[in-house]
C-alpha cells in the first residue's frame, strides 16, 4: 500500500471495505457522529454515483459492500474518507462535554485525515479489504 491508500483495481467490481476509527475509538456510539457518516454516504450515493449494496455500522468501524456507477470507487471512497474524517473531528470538537482525551486522540490524526493517509480517522482496514466475487445470483 502506498501513501495514497488502497487502489481498487477491478473498477467494475463490487467490493467489501472496512473503515476503522484510529485506535478503535468508539466514535459512532453518539448519534451526531453516526449522522455525519450516514449523511456522507447519502451524499456519495446521490451526487457521486456510489452504489451501496450493503453496510453495517459498528461503534468504531463500518463495513460497506460498494461499487460505483462510473467505475470510480477509489475516488469516491477517498473523498468520503477525507470529508467524513474532517466533519467528525469538527463535530467532536464542537461538543464541550466530549472527553478531552477523545478530542486529543482524534485531532492528533488531523493531518493524516486531511492528506487521506492510511492512519486517518476513518481508514481502510488492511485485513478486511477484499473483492466480493459471486455470493449471490443476479438472475433470480
Amino acid at each position: 500500500m502506498g501513501e495514497g491508500g488502497y487502489k481498487i483495481r477491478d473498477k467494475e467490481g463490487v467490493h467489501f471495505v472496512t473503515f476503522a476509527v484510529v485506535e478503535w475509538v468508539d466514535v459512532f456510539t453518539r448519534k451526531d457522529y453516526r449522522d455525519v457518516l450516514l449523511d456522507s454516504l447519502r451524499h456519495c450515493q446521490q451526487e457521486k454515483g456510489l452504489v451501496l449494496h450493503s453496510w453495517c455500522l459498528m461503534s468504531n468501524h463500518v463495513h460497506l459492500v460498494v461499487s460505483a456507477k462510473e467505475h470510480n470507487t477509489s475516488d469516491i471512497l477517498r473523498d468520503f474518507k477525507k470529508y467524513t474524517g474532517k466533519q467528525i473531528i469538527k463535530a467532536i470538537a464542537e461538543h464541550p462535554a466530549e472527553s478531552s482525551a477523545l478530542v486529543r486522540v482524534l485531532t492528533n490524526h488531523l493531518d493524516d485525515v486531511l492528506l487521506c493517509k492510511p492512519s486517518a480517522l476513518v481508514r481502510l482496514s488492511k485485513h478486511c479489504t477484499a473483492t466480493i466475487t459471486v455470493f449471490w445470483s443476479r438472475s433470480g
